[in-house]
């Protein structure tokens, strides 16, 4: 689907109900550039601690008319939401068309069902966010958003991903998978056009595939390119390629999507460690959170670039989204630069760290949050790595050896072609035994009082690997956040280093 960014035109306030609107005591409206940060211009106060850079909670809305005629009746339209900050509710000319609790997964909202044509239609925004990171996480339509139109039948939104099979000196086999929908009635045929373009503008590979497709049922279309003498992406030599994919009816293209993407392979193994096109590489890597300093939490795509760009020149040579799947733009960023990337699902699973965190909505989101961080990653060269969370304290039980195995598969069937790990803070596995009455039995000093000392000296205990023991399993590499210098070898740890 054509996608056209959907930036200006929007307007913002503090959250307003009806009757408040009825009454004239709602705030006005202010003009605003998407993406943008609603927190930053709250009053600050100690009371609500630093974690949230002592901004208040806050619910804000937005509203635009949307960019649609009567010449779109038979468009397929949708809205393409990177990131709202947080429990986003979208309503058309006032009615619901679509909810989500993660502040940081992306989220498509088909748009026909509730549009008249008429040039007036409405889209509101409607989001809050209270004591529910332990970092700033501001608030707000945060992240870009994009108006996608296409015919009825077309190329589904993300429906084209590309993957590197084979590469050497001399070829490359390139695989394209692309997904294409049909919106309308009846049986549709149509010819598939698919280019892989270098970073020179030379096409170097192409296939032209027949599809049929039927309504409600879509169609993936599985090509594979052999390119010869290809230019592989690599951090010491990001080469970025282009995949032109057209939709033909007969000789007309009737839809496109453009990819952009790297030729190179990853392997692992404990004895050369993470691979790319067959080179050893060592990360020297930083955790990032997402907000932009002064600039809040909008992902402007300039200060996400010059953020990769600084840190690459201070020699950092890979990047943790910390604790939240990382921006678009960053990850452009992270292609064109060549640094590579963890990236990261989520701070809490079932178990809270905030009062309003989404632990209460993972158990019903979870699936939904992965494949939307996956999909949205899937042809960036740069990610090497998917974390499945960070410290969660669920780990170390057997119910949270179930949801590791979970996410590990989850992640896996979206993308068999990256490796998984977790960040595991194997002192929240046992810190109830620690400081709990069973500690002298277990042979642990409650008298310890520095924290360093006292984690140190928990890592050697028979208990964390016997605890976490599972919860490595399930991981292609094994992610121990501090203790990494006593804590045990598991399963995962001498498989995957």
């Amino acid at each position: 689907m054509r996608r056209t960014p959907f930036t200006t035109g929007w307007q913002f306030r503090p959250h307003a109900n009806s009757f408040a609107e009825m009454h004239g005591a709602a705030q006005p409206w202010r003009d605003v550039v998407l993406p943008h940060d609603a927190t930053l211009g709250q009053p600050r106060d100690a009371e609500h601690g630093p974690g949230a850079g002592y901004f208040p909670p806050t619910a804000v809305d937005y509203r635009a008319v949307l960019p649609v005629t009567g010449d779109d009746r038979d468009q397929v339209l949708a809205l393409h939401f990177e990131g709202v900050y947080r429990s986003a509710r979208v309503l058309v000319n006032g009615q619901l068309a679509a909810t989500w609790s993660s502040g940081w997964t992306e989220a498509v909202v088909p748009l026909a069902d509730h549009l008249r044509y008429d040039g007036t239609d409405e889209v509101r925004v409607l989001c809050r966010a209270g004591r529910d990171a332990r970092w700033y996480a501001g608030a707000g339509i945060h992240r870009p958003v994009h108006l996608l139109r296409g015919p009825l039948v077309h190329l589904a939104a993300d429906g084209v991903r590309v993957v590197t099979e084979e590469l050497d000196g001399s070829r490359a086999v390139v695989s394209v998978a692309s997904t294409v929908v049909h919106a309308g009635r009846g049986l549709a045929s149509r010819t598939l056009r698919v280019r892989l373009v270098d970073d020179a503008g030379a096409v170097v590979a192409e296939a032209v595939s027949p599809v049929t497709v039927l309504p409600g049922e879509p169609a993936v279309v599985r090509q594979r390119l052999l390119v010869a003498d290809p230019a592989p992406w690599s951090p010491t030599s990001p080469r970025l390629h282009t995949v032109e994919a057209v939709l033909l009816d007969g000789d007309i293209e009737t839809d496109t999507e453009t990819v952009t993407t790297g030729l190179r392979t990853l392997s692992l193994d404990p004895d050369r460690g993470l691979r790319i096109n067959g080179q050893t590489v060592l990360l020297r890597g930083a955790c990032v959170h997402s907000d932009n300093g002064v600039l809040g939490s909008a992902a402007i795509g300039r200060a996400d670039e010059r953020r990769v760009e600084l840190l690459a020149a201070a020699g950092f040579n890979a990047l943790r989204s910390s604790h939240n799947p990382m921006s678009r733009a960053m990850l452009a960023a992270c292609d064109r630069v060549g640094v590579l990337v963890m990236d990261e699902l989520t701070d809490t699973w079932t178990h809270g760290k905030s009062i309003e965190d989404d632990a209460g909505h993972f158990a019903d989101t979870w699936r939904s949050d992965v494949a939307s961080m996956v999909r949205r990653g899937a042809n960036h060269p740069s990610i090497v790595l998917w974390s499945i969370g960070n410290e969660i304290p669920e780990v170390s039980d057997p119910h949270g050896a179930l949801w590791s195995r979970r996410l590990a598969e989850a992640v896996r069937a979206e993308d068999p072609t990256r490796f998984v790990t977790n960040g595991v803070n194997a002192m929240l596995a046992v810190i109830e035994e620690a400081r709990g009455p069973q500690a002298a039995e277990l042979g642990i000093n409650t008298m310890l009082t520095d924290m360093g000392e006292f984690m140190d000296h928990l890592s050697g205990t028979e208990l964390v690997a016997r605890r976490t023991e599972e919860s490595f399993d399930v991981l292609d590499v094994a992610g121990m956040n501090y203790m990494e210098a006593r804590t045990r070898s598991t399963g995962s740890c001498s498989r995957a280093g």
